[in-house]
């Protein structure tokens, strides 16, 4: 069986990248990973490299759970770990665009692989989760 993977509309696309101040757009290409049914791209722009990505939403108990992830990835990224840091809107500062009934995302984009359960990685992921517990996490805003 094909996996069909589910892509931006050049509209959707434009109006997302319109509330961030990225610059000149130079390359928008699909990026096909992760799950099939939430749409991601790889943008090429003169502020640097971007993932857009869309969640569905389907009530307010998805919105707290966005926010509620957005707080964790802000928090991980101020106490150094390797996290993909989200790009707030240009006007309001927002680590999310509400649009079509749709949430969309934008993250700075960052080279990698995909965790595959080696040894190695474990024992680095082991190692990033020690170095993370120096602290813990207590919710929005610490």
């Amino acid at each position: 069986m094909t996996k069909i993977h589910v892509s931006f509309s050049p509209d959707e696309m434009a109006c997302v990248l319109s509330h961030h101040g990225l610059g000149v757009i130079r390359q928008v290409r699909a990026l096909n990973a992760g799950h099939r049914r939430v749409p991601k791209a790889v943008v090429e722009a003169c502020g640097g490299r971007f993932l857009p990505r869309r969640r569905p939403v389907h009530g307010t108990e998805d919105l707290a759970r966005v926010g509620l992830s957005h707080a964790i990835i802000r928090y991980l990224h101020r106490e150094a770990l390797p996290v993909s840091p989200l790009v707030p809107t240009r006007k309001r500062g927002e680590t999310f665009v509400h649009d079509r009934g749709s949430m969309h995302e934008l993250f700075e984009f960052v080279e990698g692989d995909r965790y595959d359960g080696s040894p190695v990685q474990t024992t680095e992921a082991g190692w990033l989760l020690q170095r993370s517990d120096r602290r813990p996490y207590m919710g929005p805003g610490l």
